[in-house]
């Protein structure tokens, strides 16, 4: 069985959420999907502290660090990085997956 790995939000991850789940609760109208999305999210991070490495790593040419990795959940992207040594999975950032892509990879701060 794999280590399990704590996590951490970046400040920009923070915001990225909390907009996400505002937007579809109050701007659409429904709270109960706002609620099941932050429920996939914290049941993804759960999964990825077990197995850090069961995402995709991000293969973008604006992207310095190559050990960045990503998980689908519903519409948006969860980008993450897991720091062996201090056996932490950093949540960088959660983005809806029609965005453009390359210009997240080239704001990601890790």
């Amino acid at each position: 069985m794999a280590s399990e790995y704590g996590y951490r939000f970046t400040e920009q991850a923070e915001t990225d959420l909390s907009g996400i789940l505002q937007y579809i609760s109050e701007d659409l109208s429904n709270p109960s999907a706002a609620t099941a999305l932050g429920r996939k999210v914290f049941e993804n991070i759960d999964a990825i502290r077990h197995f850090p490495q069961s995402g995709m790593v991000v293969d973008n040419p604006f992207l310095t660090d190559k050990d960045v990795r990503r998980v689908l959940i519903d519409n948006y992207i969860l980008y993450y990085k897991a720091v062996d040594t201090e056996k932490v999975v950093y949540i960088i950032r959660i983005v809806y997956a029609k965005r453009n892509l390359d210009e997240i990879c080239r704001e990601l701060e890790i």
